[in-house]
């Protein structure tokens, strides 16, 4: 979509288009904790979980204590703020607010009246990570805002002021060619697949398990037709020597020949 202006209608607009000629129907929504975003989703989609982009909202938080607060005032209550927004309970979440008003209550009165704008419940569901589960491990919209970083510095240039028909040639012409090809390398195994920071980290995790207790973690499947299945989709196959190993050992154990 492109427009000169965000607003809901415009928004409503658009999302309704891809919703009705695209299928698009997802169960969650993650926005940067735009109003605007969000409204437009409600009124598109009904019933949908929207969750807020906790790197958006602990940056709509930084930016609000810099301009009440000194450097070294931001310093001191960043820490305490972090355990805040990083909570993984309800009951941490309360704890980590309460201790904050007590330490703050004097010297940032008017930064704690702003935060408490965030704690009312309809916003506090969109930004609690512990209101969030079965979500993939994404607490941040980052990887959009990497590739919008990437549009606009590789392929516009930094222009913010293109004629209709460059932005459209460039999207269409350049952009969606690079895009195409790209995904068809990666789905071709033609180049390295890059780990997010979440997944390199448990694959450090794994590779660290010994042979023999990951071993005695994994239990046969005596259903051949589900190895099979799943085999065939790929998602036993792997590079790593300790789950190829794992795989051998569950097909050693089958009573008779996959085929």
């Amino acid at each position: 979509m492109v427009c000169n202006s965000e607003s809901t209608s415009v928004l409503r607009t658009w999302l309704t288009w891809v919703k009705e000629e695209c299928g698009l129907c997802p169960s969650k929504f993650m926005v940067d904790c735009s109003v605007v975003e969000t409204e437009a989703l409600k009124q598109v989609f009904g019933l949908l979980e929207i969750f807020y982009c906790k790197f958006h909202v602990g940056q709509a938080w930084e930016r609000k204590m810099r301009d009440l607060h000194s450097v070294s005032e931001s310093n001191v209550m960043r820490g305490p703020l972090s355990k805040v927004l990083n909570a993984s309970s309800a009951e941490d979440q309360r704890l980590s607010w309460e201790a904050f008003e007590k330490t703050f209550s004097l010297s940032a009165r008017n930064f704690i009246i702003y935060l408490k704008k965030w704690m009312v419940p309809e916003r506090l569901v969109r930004w609690g990570l512990y209101f969030r589960s079965d979500y993939q491990h994404n607490d941040t919209n980052n990887l959009v805002e990497s590739w919008h970083k990437k549009l606009k510095s590789q392929y516009l240039g930094s222009e913010r002021n293109l004629r209709p028909d460059d932005l459209l040639y460039l999207l269409q012409g350049v952009v969606n060619i690079d895009f195409r090809t790209l995904y068809h390398k990666r789905l071709n195994n033609m180049i390295a697949h890059q780990l997010s920071s979440y997944d390199a980290k448990e694959k450090a995790k794994a590779d660290s398990v010994d042979f023999i207790t990951a071993q005695s973690m994994v239990a046969p499947n005596t259903d051949k037709k589900k190895v099979l299945s799943l085999l065939r989709m790929g998602i036993l196959l792997s590079k790593s020597h300790l789950v190829n190993k794992l795989l051998s050992i569950v097909l050693s154990s089958r009573s008779s020949p996959l085929q």
